[in-house]
C-alpha cells in the first residue's frame, strides 16, 4: 500500500467496497450505525489495555484496525454527504491554526478598531465613545447580598448591579461587555448612556441608534453571550 495515499485516493478505493451505494436513507443509515458500533470496539479495546496492561500484547495491532474501520466509515459517510475528507481536514486545522488567544484577538480588533472608521466620527467629543479608559469593579454586600459598583474617574457609573438570579452567577459583572463592545466595536447604547457620550447632535441618531431600544437590543445581546458562556464554562479553555 502507497504510504503517501490521499485523502481522495483512500475514498476512491473504499467506494469500490460499498455494497450498500444506493442513494437513500438506508445506504447513509448503514454507515452511521457501523460508526458507531466501531467506536464502541475502539473503547472496548482501550479498556482491555486498562485492564491487562502490557499483557494484552496485540493493544496496538487492534486499535489500528479499529480506526480503520472508523475512517472507513467516515469516507463513507462523507461521500454520500457529498463532502470530502480531505476538504474537511483542511478546514478543521484551518479553524484551529486561527484561534489564536482571546489576549491576541483582543489586541488585533482593538488595532483594528482605532484604524477604522468609527459610528461617531464627525461628532463632537463630547458625543464620541472614548478609546481607551480605565473603570474599577467593587463588590459590595449589603443586607441584600452582593451587589457590584462600577467606577470611572471616581465616580459612580449608573445603578449597583446584582445578579437578579436566584442564586449566584455573576451576572452582575455583565457590564464587562457593555464596555468591551464600546472598545473593539465601537457601538454600546448602554455605554454611552454611562458615559453620558450620547450623539445628541442629530436627534434621529440619538433616539433610533442611542435610545432605549437599541440599549434593550444591547441587553439581549449580553444575556445571549453570558447563557452561552455558562453553558461551556466560561470559556474557561480560552484563559487558563
Amino acid at each position: 500500500m502507497n504510504a503517501a495515499l490521499t485523502f481522495a485516493e483512500y475514498e476512491r478505493l473504499a467506494r469500490r467496497t460499498d455494497v450498500a451505494a444506493r442513494d437513500d436513507l438506508k445506504s447513509l443509515m448503514v454507515p452511521l450505525l457501523g460508526l458507531a458500533g466501531e467506536v464502541g470496539s475502539l473503547l472496548s479495546e482501550h479498556k482491555k489495555h486498562l485492564r491487562e496492561g502490557e499483557r494484552y500484547s496485540v493493544f496496538t495491532d487492534h486499535v489500528a484496525e479499529e480506526i480503520g474501520d472508523i475512517l472507513w466509515y467516515l469516507a463513507n459517510i462523507a461521500g454520500k454527504s457529498g463532502l470530502s475528507l480531505g476538504d474537511i481536514a483542511a478546514e478543521n486545522l484551518a479553524k484551529l491554526e486561527v484561534s489564536p488567544p482571546v489576549g491576541a484577538i483582543a489586541a488585533k480588533a482593538s488595532r483594528k478598531a482605532k484604524k477604522s472608521a468609527r459610528f461617531d466620527d464627525g461628532f463632537p467629543p463630547p458625543q464620541r465613545l472614548p478609546l481607551r479608559f480605565r473603570v474599577e469593579f467593587r463588590e459590595v454586600r449589603d443586607a441584600h447580598g452582593m451587589h457590584l459598583e462600577i467606577f470611572k474617574d471616581g465616580k459612580q457609573l449608573g445603578d449597583p448591579l446584582t445578579d437578579n438570579a436566584h442564586f449566584d452567577d455573576g451576572y452582575r459583572f455583565h457590564d464587562v461587555f457593555h464596555l468591551s463592545y464600546a472598545i473593539l466595536l465601537g457601538w454600546s447604547p448602554i455605554t454611552r448612556r454611562l458615559l453620558k457620550v450620547k450623539r445628541k447632535a442629530e436627534h434621529r441618531i440619538d433616539v433610533v441608534e442611542d435610545g432605549g431600544r437599541a440599549g434593550v437590543t444591547e441587553e439581549a445581546v449580553s444575556a445571549l453571550v453570558f447563557a452561552h458562556a455558562a453553558q461551556h464554562s466560561y470559556f474557561k479553555r480560552y484563559v487558563d
